[in-house]
Order: structure tokens, then sequence, then C-alpha cells
């Protein structure tokens, strides 16, 4: 008849945009090649976290080689005070009797601090709080300061004995010997609490 026939309109209906919030959303997790997500790496633990800052500075406290440290300064504390208390005369002389006092402060200070890493190691506990080395780093310089002034007074007297009045050789039972050992093993005590010393104190700058 005279109608005439139409094709149906298609009508083209365009997708709705999406949203910038969401396609920077979905971009963020999309993973590329070559790259693993954020969010499936492995999250440390506090111990573990805790364990790796411990590692930052060399001789710092609650660390195997700040460990080290002290029990080395304990050895030779102990045998500086052993050659200086087995040699006859000793307290008669106030160098000597300085330097045996500072022996066995720096024999206990050492002795607590290591007894204290070995448990900060074995229970994974973080030393390095501002507050625990601030107090460290105090103690240390004491001691240090200690020890090194005991024996600078317990060498020049040892030297003054053996080499500018012959002491040694007129007194046979002045134990010269024994007392020169000592001041020797002092040094490298105090030299070993020095580097603890400058260890905590360059940590704790590292907090400010």
């Amino acid at each position: 008849s005279g109608t005439t026939s139409r094709a149906p309109a298609h009508s083209h209906h365009l997708p709705h945009p999406i949203p910038h919030e969401l396609s920077a959303h979905s971009n963020c997790h999309r993973s590329t090649p070559g790259r693993t997500p954020s969010a499936s790496l492995p999250h440390l633990s506090a111990a573990s976290r805790a364990e790796q800052g411990m590692k930052r500075v060399v001789g710092s406290p609650g660390t195997w080689s700040g460990m080290a440290l002290r029990l080395s300064q304990c050895v030779f504390a102990a045998a500086s005070a052993f050659a200086m208390a087995s040699g006859f005369g000793y307290s008669n002389y106030s160098a000597y009797f300085y330097m045996s006092l500072a022996l066995i402060l720096q024999l206990m200070w050492s002795l607590g601090l290591a007894c204290k890493d070995i448990f900060a190691l074995r229970n994974k506990k973080d030393l390095h709080t501002p507050d625990n080395l601030f107090i460290i780093v105090m103690v240390d310089w004491v001691v240090a300061v200690f020890m090194f002034s005991g024996a600078c007074a317990s060498a020049s007297l040892t030297i003054f004995f053996m080499w500018d009045v012959h002491f040694c050789e007129t007194y046979s039972k002045l134990a010269c010997r024994q007392f020169a050992l000592s001041v020797v093993l002092a040094f490298i005590t105090w030299l070993l609490q020095a580097a603890s010393s400058f260890s905590a104190f360059w940590l704790l700058v590292s907090f400010y």
C-alpha cells in the first residue's frame, strides 16, 4: 500500500563516563609487568624492624658488636685490676689506688651493660631509644674520663719509678713490672670504653 516501511532506528547508547576517582583507583591496583604491587609486599613485624634498626651503628647498645665490646672491657678491666692488686704495696700510692677504683667502676658498668645487651638480643628488644641512649652516653663518658685519668696518673708514676729515680732497682719488693702491665691493660680498657662511648653518642646524635 501507500505506506513505506521504515527500518527500525537503532539507538546507539554511549557508555556512561567512568568517574575520575574510580579510574584512578583502578589504575593504582593494576599490576604492571616486572613490578610487584605494594599490597603484596610482606609487612615486617615490629621485632624485625627493631632488629634492623639496631644494626645501624657498629658497637651500639643491643647489638652483637656492642655486647662484644662490653665483654672485652670486662675482661681487660678484670685483668688490669688483678695485676694491680697482686703487686706489693700498690695501695700506698694514690695513683694506683685511684686507678683500681676506676677499674672496679668500669668492670661493674660494662658487666651490667653486657647483661643488658644479651637480654635485648635474646628477646629482640630495641635499646635505641633517646632516653636510654642519653643515660648510657652520660655514664659512658664519665667512666671513660675516670679510666683515662687513672691510667695516665698510674703511667706517669710507673715511669717515674722505673726510669727517673730507679725505685724498682733499689726496692726489689716493688712490683714495677706488674704495675706496668696493669697500666697497659687499663689503657686498652679505656680504648674499648671510648669506642662504645662514641658509638652510642653517634647514634644519639642521629635522633636530633
